[in-house]
């Protein structure tokens, strides 16, 4: 069943207006990954301290990636953020049609024609935040709200959309 009620039938087009959820969803997402991203920074500089992680240094609360060699980013920092986001971004939501935050509100990724989207759909909505997040994010917000069923640009290129769910 999808939300038109209609087996296989195209999205209604009212579940799409969830611009605001999307944006707190948005911003809480990236959050929780910073604060998971801190935490194995925290660990691995314990653990390994040639890691690549700066924990607490000058009066600093947080953390910092650097490489060995100065303030360049650090390999081991750099892989942990792609597994990281790619887990949240797109291992979670395949599993249940939605990452963390938007379990909690309420949200559902799903094809155009309501069904549950595919692997491939969750991947290339991951890698075109990229684009999404241009200027701040402004790019995404702009795009998410001249669309109709207010779909940024990960959501065009996959051919899929959020809604309450």
């Amino acid at each position: 069943m999808t939300t038109s009620g209609i087996v296989g039938g195209p999205v209604d087009e009212r579940a799409t207006r969830v611009t605001v959820r999307r944006i707190v969803q948005y911003f809480l997402d990236l959050f929780v990954l910073g604060a998971v991203l801190a935490g194995v920074g925290w660990l691995l500089g314990r653990i390994v301290p040639a890691a690549g992680f700066e924990v607490g240094r000058s009066g600093s609360l947080g953390f910092r990636m650097v490489g060995p060699g100065g303030p360049g980013p650090s390999t081991v920092g750099f892989v942990a953020l792609v597994v990281l986001g790619f887990v949240a971004f797109v291992l979670i939501p395949f599993w249940t049609g939605r990452t963390l935050l938007m379990m909690a509100l309420g949200l559902k990724i799903v094809r155009r024609d309501g069904e549950p989207a595919s692997f491939g759909q969750h991947l290339g909505r991951a890698l075109l935040l990229v684009v999404d997040t241009i200027a701040g994010g402004l790019v995404g917000l702009i795009v998410m709200l001249c669309s109709r069923h207010r779909q940024r640009v990960g959501d065009h290129a996959a051919g899929t959309v959020v809604i309450r769910g």
